[in-house]
């Protein structure tokens, strides 16, 4: 372990909880947010701490929680949180507060919205409530750190922002019983973004009205389709949502007959990155349901496993080296044809005609035509392509033996050498979404 050179803090009592995102676009500047605190901070990487001009107000807001960043404009989305009244008759959330009970608050949104102290709670327990959770997603431009959007769900009530891998679109997610999705599609920089679109899923929300019925999801960018794939913690099904036509298709496949083989309503949906399959969980069943989204059907179900997380990884080293195997050999194929162009020949070809006169006339017509060249030309082709073969098999034998040799040392690592094991609960996706 490495240890923290820095801690940035943005509230008194020292103990933030909140979002961070950085991004190669963005240079030495990261964004975060905390829950308890009204701003978003911009935060100088190279110097490890808050800029000067870093306290970006978030409206109406108790605090700033999930936090993601589009590449494609340049924006932030930042999710804001609210109090809400409980305790007494008429309370935004009722005359209960809770197991937790309620704390002294100040509402900034809905009915009881003012300077005054009264009972109440702040953050997750007022997610969802129509009357306060209305502020949902703030949009930012980063290039000038100002408000250029607010977006919320259907309903009118806030949700939380989940960017595609490419961020052409932000998912927002409510606790609305998974009724409805919205789908934003980035604008310009400097501009708000725009619904594309809202989706309703249909699943089986009974007694979650208040809560969401998917608790992941899958982007896919494969054989120029993009799709999104939700599956449901109340059903064995999947929704897949075909996005490549710039309509939202939705599709349904589902996996099992049997009982729900959700473990407390929530699920794992991972896609296996490059290939058309998306692999899902059923814990409380130990399965992994295996299903084609280009067509919509299940194609395996794995029995006997116990799902912790499940995680895609793309083999980056790999395709590098195939890669640089391509461009090798593309290069070689260019240098032969540079040093051995294509010769050009005249053909004259002589056409008698009959004149007018009855006297013949010889007409001569010349024309091109590209030849392959010589025997000896033939003859370099033939050695270019042994070249070739050669080069791939001293390529395949370097990455063979390197291989080899890494296989050998982790056979030969010491147990106590602290290593991450296959059981390691520190994993993050790599391919079809964007987990911190």
């Amino acid at each position: 372990s490495h240890e923290i050179s820095t801690n940035i803090t943005f509230i008194d009592d020292g103990y933030s909880r909140g979002y961070v995102v950085t991004h190669p676009s963005l240079g030495d500047v990261g964004y975060a947010t905390d829950r308890d605190s009204p701003f978003l901070y911009k935060i100088d990487l190279s110097d490890r701490s808050v800029m000067d001009d870093g306290k970006i107000p978030v409206p109406l807001s108790h605090g700033a929680e999930q936090l993601v960043y589009s590449p494609v404009n340049g924006h932030v989305f930042v999710r804001s949180t609210v109090c809400c009244t409980c305790g007494f008759e008429g309370a935004d959330n009722g005359p209960d507060c809770g197991r937790y009970g309620g704390d002294n608050v100040t509402v900034t949104t809905g009915p009881w919205a003012g300077p005054n102290i009264i009972m109440g709670r702040c953050g997750y327990s007022c997610d969802g409530n129509a009357a306060t959770d209305i502020n949902g997603v703030f949009e930012y431009d980063t290039k000038n750190d100002k408000l250029v959007g607010k977006h919320v769900m259907m309903d009118g009530t806030g949700g939380d922002p989940y960017p595609s891998p490419d961020g052409q679109h932000i998912v927002m997610l409510a606790r609305n019983g998974g009724t409805s999705i919205r789908v934003l599609a980035a604008g310009a920089p400097g501009q708000p973004s725009t619904v594309f679109a809202d989706l309703e899923l249909g699943f089986n929300s009974t007694t979650f009205e208040g809560d969401q019925v998917f608790n992941d999801y899958s982007f896919i960018e494969n054989a120029g389709k993009k799709m999104i794939v939700f599956a449901s913690g109340t059903e064995n099904k999947v929704a897949i949502v075909d996005l490549t036509s710039g309509t939202a298709d939705i599709s349904y496949v589902t996996f099992s007959e049997g009982p729900v083989s959700s473990y407390r309503e929530r699920r794992q949906v991972e896609w296996s990155v490059g290939t058309n399959y998306v692999w899902v969980d059923g814990a409380d069943a130990d399965e992994v349901y295996v299903i084609d989204v280009m067509s919509k059907s299940l194609v395996n179900t794995i029995s006997n496993v116990e799902t912790t997380r499940i995680l895609s990884v793309d083999n980056h080293a790999r395709n590098v080296q195939q890669g640089i195997m391509q461009e090798y050999i593309q290069s070689m194929i260019t240098a032969d044809r540079e040093a051995n162009p294509p010769k050009i020949i005249q053909e004259t070809t002589t056409i008698v005609q009959e004149a007018e006169k009855g006297e013949p006339t010889t007409v001569s017509a010349q024309s091109a035509a590209a030849t392959t060249g010589n025997d000896e030309n033939d003859d370099n082709d033939i050695d270019i392509v042994g070249i070739i073969g050669l080069v791939l098999g001293a390529v395949a034998l370097v990455v063979g033996t390197m291989n080899l040799a890494f296989l050998s040392k982790m056979n030969n690592k010491p147990k106590g050498s602290g290593a991450a094991s296959p059981g390691d609960d520190e994993e993050v996706t790599l391919g079809s979404k964007d987990v911190a």
